[in-house]
């Protein structure tokens, strides 16, 4: 007789036709969110260790398993012009996404705010020695590219209004 639990153990270490799907899907995509692709979430999971070998030890990526997301971290060792987000005009627009994630590390999950207070903390947050002012267009522009990616890439959801 074999231990079902031996058996389980050992398809989770092989590189099979599961963990070259999941892969696959983590190759493809930015992220797989838990809610909304829970079998490509529990692929990934399943596979978790061999993934991360695989990963470390060919084209150098770390998986990251969060119990929200499962993700790569993709960061090349030379940057290219055509890298980056696309919808994103300034670096400014960088800026503000990097505030609006910290500005997010303070929130529990599905916490709703209003965009006053997250302006107001965007300031806070925002490096260097120039500043966030709403009253310029170009800032209110960024503001608004990124929360566009924010709410594409699930980062945030719209609960009012209109987007």
């Amino acid at each position: 007789m074999r231990s079902v639990a031996g058996e389980q153990e050992k398809t989770r270490n092989v590189f099979d036709h599961q963990a070259r799907e999941a892969a696959e899907h983590l190759l493809e995509q930015f992220w797989i969110l838990r809610d909304e692709e829970p079998e490509k979430y529990q692929a990934v999971r399943e596979r978790e260790q061999v993934l991360r070998t695989y990963f470390l030890d060919k084209p150098g990526f770390r998986l990251v398993l969060h119990r929200y997301f499962a993700k790569l971290e993709k960061i090349p060792a030379e940057p290219e012009s055509w890298m980056g987000i696309q919808d994103f005009q300034q670096a400014r627009d960088y800026a503000v996404l990097c505030c609006l994630l910290a500005y997010l590390e303070g929130k529990a999950v599905d916490e709703q705010f209003l965009l006053s207070e997250l302006c107001e903390e965007l300031r806070t947050f925002y490096p260097g020695e120039d500043t966030l002012d709403w009253t310029h267009y170009e800032h209110r522009k960024s503001l608004v590219r990124v929360l566009r990616k924010a709410a594409e890439l699930g980062i945030v959801k719209v609960v009012d209004g209109h987007h």
